[in-house]
This record gives structure tokens, sequence and C-alpha cells, in this order.
């Protein structure tokens, strides 16, 4: 029993640490890792689950694609609102739960694919959260995670093209977004914030939960040791670090500081560059890893 109640505390979330901003604003959340939304998106139809910080747009995409999704991590609001968007024949596909992922519990193997949005670094025991996801997947079903890491994603190699170097444009382009960022968390850290973003963005500031993605970030090494000796990585996607500060500065900026930052954070290279990976910068980084069938030899 005690080690049941251990594993009961330890996938529920970790209240006092915020999800990131940019999870609150659809265009910043499509735009920090374009390849895992595609990725997702091309998954066979299947019976798939979104958690995390989801995007309604994502999971009625993969209804309409055939998918059978159920979303968890929905508040009262967020399910209103999400339902009130959808048609009947998308309604017939889509499952709304209006409680977190580590306190739901559905039934061994449910899933073909289960995607986790953001939120691990917001658990207190991350790899029981994975355990939980491979008892819920179906044989060679899939885990993917979209997670905010700190470090060089040399260790990810293996499982994700070598970061190339950018082009003489591409570093053009990041070096002016990196004054364009610097100098936009200046603005939104003074007395004209404002002027550039709207209440809800200045109330995040106030509380301490926005522009601080990079603080919730965990060590590379660490995240890749949450899937030990429970799934198999199969696929990394590693993400510009830029992006991930541009897409968190969006978060309730007013319409034409949103659209300008928005054109800025678009021209950025999707995937690290090599100048890029060798920064010490948290980043946001994706992980597929699949639940192999396990084969035991002995005698019947």
């Amino acid at each position: 029993m005690v080690r049941l109640r251990r594993e009961i505390e330890g996938v529920r979330p970790n209240r006092a640490i915020p999800l990131p901003s940019y999870c609150l604003d659809a265009a910043a959340s499509s735009a920090v890792l374009p390849a895992f939304d595609r990725y997702v998106q091309g998954c066979e139809p299947g019976r798939t689950l979104l958690a995390g910080g989801v995007r309604s747009d994502l999971a009625i995409a993969l209804a309409r694609a055939g998918h059978w999704v159920t979303v968890s991590d929905l508040d009262a609001t967020a399910l209103e609102r999400l339902h009130a968007r959808l048609t009947p024949a998308e309604a017939g596909r889509l499952t709304l739960v209006d409680r977190g992922y580590g306190d739901a519990a559905f039934a061994p193997s449910s899933f073909d694919l289960v995607v986790l949005f953001d939120a691990m670094h917001t658990y207190f025991e991350p790899a029981w959260l994975v355990n939980k996801a491979a008892r819920e997947l179906k044989p060679d079903g899939v885990l993917a995670t979209r997670v905010l890491a700190q470090g060089n994603p040399a260790p990810l190699k293996a499982w994700s093209p070598a970061p190339q170097p950018g082009s003489r444009l591409e570093q053009a382009t990041e070096q002016t977004a990196r004054r364009l960022l610097h100098g936009l968390d200046q603005m939104l850290r003074s007395r004209v914030a404002p002027l550039v973003c709207e209440a809800a963005a200045t109330d995040a500031l106030e509380r301490g939960a926005h522009l601080c993605a990079g603080r919730f970030a965990t060590d590379l090494a660490e995240v890749l040791h949450w899937y030990e000796g429970t799934l198999s990585l199969e696929k990394a996607f590693v993400g510009h670090s830029l992006r991930l500060q541009a897409a968190d500065a969006l978060f309730g900026l007013r319409p034409g500081a949103h659209a300008a930052l928005q054109a800025a954070l678009l021209r950025l290279p999707e995937a690290a560059t090599a100048q890029d990976a060798a920064q010490p910068a948290a980043r946001v980084v994706a992980l597929v890893a699949r639940k192999r069938l396990q084969v035991r030899s002995g005698i019947l």
C-alpha cells in the first residue's frame, strides 16, 4: 500500500509549477516545434490520448483524420469551449476528460498513441508518468512527449539528425531574433509592459508565471532517464532555443506586437543548428518511444 500511495502522489502535478506560457497561445504552441506536430498528425489513425498543454485545433484535426481522441487536463472552461467548437461527427470521436492525466485512470492497453505536451516537468515523478503511459499503451503503442530540456542535445544523436551549421541567412536571422527578444524581454519587465501586452500577461508576469519556461527546463540526461527500462526510444526532435524564447514571449501580446513577433518566430530555423546546439540554453525537445513486445523464453 505504501508503494501504491507513493505512485499515486508521483503521478500528480506540483501545482506550484506552471505550464509554459506558450501553451496558452495556439500560435506559439504550434510554432515552438512544428516537426513534432507534423509527426503526431502523420500517425496512423487509432485510439489517441492527448494530455498536458493540449491545443483544441490539434485534437479536432486528429478526430477529422480518423483518430478516436481522448483529451485530458481540461478545466471546466476549456472543456466547455472545446465542446462548443465540435460538429456532431467530431464530437462522436472525441472524449473530453475534466481532470489531469495523472489523476485519470485508463484501462491497460487502451491507446495506440499517447501524446503529452509540455507538462512532464510539473509532475513530482515524471518517470512514473512514463510508466503509467506504458501500461495504458497497447503493444507496439507509442508515447510521444514534448518537454522543456536543458543541455547539449548530443545525447540524442542516436535518434535525431546531427545539427547542421546554419546558413549565413539563418545566422543573421538568429542574431536579429536575439536582439529583438532581449529588447522585448526588458520591455515586458518594465513599466511600459501594459503598452505591449494585455492584462492576462501582466498578471502572469506579476505572479512569476510568464517568461520563465527556461527556469523549469529539465537536464536532458534526466529526461532520458525517465524512459530507461520502460519504453524504447526511436525518434527525437530538437527545437531551436530561440523558438522557445519567442514562443514564451508571445502569450498575451497585443495584436500588433503579437503579429510582429510571430512573423520573426516563423523565420527562425525549426531545428537546432550546430551553433545553437552548442549553447547551454533551454529548448523544446520531443521524444518518441515505443512499447515493445517482451518475449520471454522458458520451459512450458
